[in-house]
């Protein structure tokens, strides 16, 4: 007689958690190799919104900085004096530092090295 060895499509995993209420959950899940959309490359227009986002944010984070660092000058100046405090807003170029930023970062990714 021969024998028939069967292979199994994907083996079988467990994963065991336990909850707050102390509860054990086990999960059984298959190895399917499969990438999900989460997983594979991006396409050149997700990566530079990406990059664009990126350099938004910074150049957003920049300005509030510099906003709140004015501001509390202003205040301990107000304080220190005994008056009111005023101050003047930092120049607002920000979309300009962002297109900036946001082309410096998409050169580095060119960067074939």
């Amino acid at each position: 007689m021969s024998s028939v060895q069967i292979r199994p499509e994907a083996p079988l995993f467990r994963r065991q958690t336990v909850s707050l209420l102390g509860f054990t959950h086990i999960t059984r899940y298959k190895e399917t190799h499969t990438m999900s959309k989460d997983t594979t490359g991006k396409n050149a227009y997700e990566i530079r919104l990406e990059v664009l986002q990126m350099g938004l944010g910074l150049a957003e984070n920049r300005y509030h900085t510099s906003l709140e660092q004015i501001r509390m000058t202003a205040e301990f100046e107000a304080v220190k004096t005994g008056s009111k405090y005023t101050y003047e807003l930092p120049p607002d170029n920000r979309q300009e530092e962002a297109l900036a930023l946001a082309a410096s970062f998409y050169s580095f990714i060119e960067n074939k090295q």
